[in-house]
């Protein structure tokens, strides 16, 4: 193979060698023209058609030795279809690709240093024929890129996420793309043309995670590549610390300078455990393979071995009952923000005089979970068996409170139950706020027998058992 490539007015055929070694002597020795090596290159395609194949050789001159160029992109079309393509290393400079003879095709290429695309050129190619050589000569422009807006960030509020951001040079506004899906990008629902460098987007429902990207608007129309994806979920009465910003528990100097993961998400290498986690565990927050292991508690028996009042931490999540949680009479549970409690089967029950405490923060990373041992959602795939089972209602069997039993408890979520919360007795002292039950087949809450339980700022999806979300049976909750 061979490339043609312009020197001096004289175009001499050369071997891809040779082209390389001339075009280092023509960069070093051709100058005035710095414009031309900083806005423009050139690139030179030989095309030839032997046979049912199009051997593609191919030169670049006056690329900027400032934008470190190591890959050039082919692709060649015949009308909306691409028929070939391929890439090649700078420094070698030739590649062969099959095309079609007889048809008229467009060939374009782009040159990249590294993953970022610098350089952009196209030509019209007229048929060639079988056993035709053809040299095509066409210009790579540089490509200018419109700076993406600064230092995003979120706070969620509630039924609302405020969004900031900072000025971009020149940009006349901003676009806002949103979704409950994560990955959505620029397919998103769009809020269009926002003229400043903050946004409240309100009307959103509490307890479900929002996916966000913004992007700057120019004057010519254009619009700069997205930020990164931002996540926030809006709840009843948060006020987001803006110094931790993906509210996973750690400070968002920490985060950018000792931890190195991203403020503003709160699992950084996308395990499913949370930031603040793997750092309260000792294992890697921007290693997907290196994660907590928690702790399997096989028997109830377990529990209070050792203490009459327990606490299960951060540390040693994410618990996994492979029976039932039983909290006697003089016993004490507390269950740490953070911690995920995943049910083999059985249920929590809390006796006569026992008591459960459940200390969730407001920030969804800071929650406490209660769900399925098949839930690989959050705090990974704990019956090691990838996506052959999942969770469903009614998987385990809820939290019951006895009479004379004591609990309290704020920002808890309870998945894949069967009734939530069961609370009898005109003995029984419970109050929780800020709790979320989904994905349940029985009542969110079931109420009898003169219980007269607080329980405030719910979020209660129904459920798939037909059943009422609510059922008081003889009982005066204060809801």
């Amino acid at each position: 193979m061979y490339c043609y490539m312009k020197h001096n007015g004289y175009r001499p055929r050369r071997s891809l060698l040779a082209c390389m070694l001339l075009l280092a002597t023509a960069l070093s020795a051709c100058g005035g023209n710095d414009k031309q090596r900083q806005d423009q290159a050139s690139i030179v395609l030989r095309l030839a058609t032997p046979g049912q194949h199009t051997a593609i050789a191919a030169g670049v001159s006056d690329l900027n030795p400032q934008d470190a160029i190591d890959q050039i992109k082919v692709s060649v079309s015949a009308g909306d279809a691409i028929v070939a393509s391929g890439s090649f290393a700078v420094e070698k400079g030739k590649m062969r690709l099959a095309v079609p003879a007889d048809t008229p095709l467009q060939v374009s290429a782009s040159a990249y240093a590294g993953d970022l695309e610098k350089y952009h050129g196209s030509a019209a190619v007229a048929a060639i024929a079988k056993g035709e050589r053809r040299a095509v000569t066409f210009d790579l422009n540089l490509i200018t890129q419109k700076p993406t807006p600064g230092n995003p960030s979120l706070q969620a509020q509630n039924n609302a996420v405020q969004l900031s951001w900072e000025p971009v040079t020149d940009a006349v506004a901003y676009n806002i793309y949103w979704s409950t899906t994560p990955g959505t990008g620029t397919g998103g629902e769009k809020i269009a043309n926002v003229t400043g460098t903050s946004y409240t987007h309100a009307g959103l429902e509490n307890g479900v995670t929002y996916y966000y990207v913004i992007t700057a608007v120019f004057a010519d129309s254009e619009e700069s590549e997205p930020t990164g994806e931002l996540t926030a979920t809006p709840q009843s009465g948060v006020t987001y610390d803006p110094d931790d910003l993906d509210g996973d528990g750690l400070a968002n100097i920490l985060e950018e300078n000792s931890y190195h993961t991203d403020p503003n998400n709160p699992d950084s290498d996308g395990d499913t455990f949370y930031d603040g986690h793997e750092i309260a565990a000792g294992t890697d927050p921007n290693d997907a393979a290196s994660h907590p292991a928690g702790t399997r508690i096989a028997s109830n028996s377990d529990i209070f071995a050792t203490s009459d009042t327990v606490t299960w931490t951060l540390h040693d999540a994410p618990y996994i009952v492979e029976s039932y949680i039983n909290i006697p009479a003089a016993k004490t549970l507390r269950i740490e923000a953070g911690v995920v409690v995943k049910f083999v089967n059985g249920n929590i029950q809390v006796q006569d005089r026992g008591r459960l405490e459940l200390l969730g923060n407001a920030p969804l990373p800071q929650h406490v979970v209660f769900t399925s041992y098949r839930d690989d959602s959050i705090d990974g795939d704990s019956n090691g068996d990838g996506t052959q089972t999942v969770p469903a209602p009614g998987y385990w069997g809820g939290i019951a409170y006895a009479n004379g039993a004591a609990g309290s408890g704020q920002f808890a979520d309870l998945r894949y139950g069967g009734t939530g919360l069961n609370i009898a007795g005109t003995t029984s002292n419970v109050s929780v706020t800020d709790l979320k039950i989904s994905q349940y087949s029985g009542y969110a809450i079931y109420i009898s027998s003169g219980a007269a339980p607080s329980l405030s700022n719910l979020v209660l999806a129904a459920n798939t058992g037909g059943y009422p979300v609510i059922y008081v049976n003889d009982a005066s909750p204060v809801i």
